[in-house]
């Protein structure tokens, strides 16, 4: 266990033999460094500003979202080598790595309708309209994922042709969106009492959008938390319950884990789950 980290960590990340978290203070947002052998922050890397998304990893870099824009980190120095500016706004959820781009949500008079492709290369961004306000993004499947909470949607965008189109709909306000093994995961916004046994969790076949298994975790995302797929598991982060570990073989709750309720995300890395805890200022690690 990792406390007392000041900024309220979130989205916690596996890269470059590390894991990583995004200290969200507003004052001084910072990419936090941590060594997994002993849980010890080894850097924290400041951020210009934080307004969007958190960040993720490609091939040689760490991209992490800022007022207007992102940044590149490079791994090897821990320092920001460059910026790509776009229109940011308060949008919860990761930027996402996939067919060569970084990807992220776009804001156009005050909307996130955007899906902004980054070039690391070039260092540039194009936007590309979804038609639709949307608060988070995954890439899996050889396609881009978002989800529109106010429409009860996800879209897929093709990245050789950049189609919107309407994959899954009819939703109950669908939030965080992550690429599993072999399905798509989401979570719901769902009922604020706890013990609902109203669906808070869907899983979506990529091929096939009307294929939906709703699934009641006892809490819903409340548009926030935090959700990860592997093969044998997938890990629930809810503001009103600490985690949920659902079974992909029987898409059924079988296991509860207690701990501080609020805020925070769920990762699985180094053979462990890592869960932050960010009105706890904690980072927790746990066998899976």
């Amino acid at each position: 266990m990792l406390d007392n980290v000041t900024g309220e960590p979130d989205f916690p990340l596996e890269g470059f033999g590390s894991m990583w978290a995004l200290a969200s203070d507003q004052e001084q947002p910072a990419i936090l460094r941590i060594d997994p052998a002993t849980t010890e922050i080894v850097a924290s890397i400041p951020l210009p500003g934080r307004q969007c998304q958190g960040f993720t990893a490609t091939d040689d870099a760490l991209w992490a979202c800022v007022n207007g824009g992102v940044v590149r980190i490079d791994p090897t120095t821990n320092e920001i080598t460059g910026e790509v500016p776009f229109e940011t706004g308060q949008v919860v959820g990761r930027l996402a790595y996939g067919d060569g781009s970084v990807w992220a949500i776009g804001v156009e008079d005050g909307i996130p309708n955007q899906l902004i492709r980054i070039d690391p290369a070039a260092m540039t961004a194009r936007a590309i309209p979804l038609g639709h306000g949307a608060v988070s993004v995954a890439y899996g499947f050889n396609a881009v994922w978002t989800t529109v909470p106010q429409d009860g949607i996800v879209l897929r965008i093709d990245p050789d042709t950049e189609e919107v189109t309407e994959h899954a709909t009819g939703l109950e306000r669908p939030f965080t969106i992550v690429s599993g093994p072999d399905r798509l995961w989401a979570t719901l916004y769902g009922p604020d009492e706890l013990g609902t046994d109203e669906p808070t969790v869907v899983r979506i076949d990529p091929n096939d959008g009307s294929a939906i298994t709703e699934i009641a975790t006892g809490a819903g995302s409340l548009g926030k938390g935090g959700l990860w797929a592997t093969d044998d598991a997938v890990w629930v982060r809810a503001p009103d319950l600490f985690l949920k570990r659902i079974d992909p073989a029987t898409n059924e709750v079988v296991e509860t884990i207690t701990g501080p309720a609020g805020t925070g995300d769920v990762t699985v890395a180094f053979d462990s789950v890592w869960i932050t805890a960010g009105n706890a200022l904690t980072i927790y690690r746990m066998a899976p």
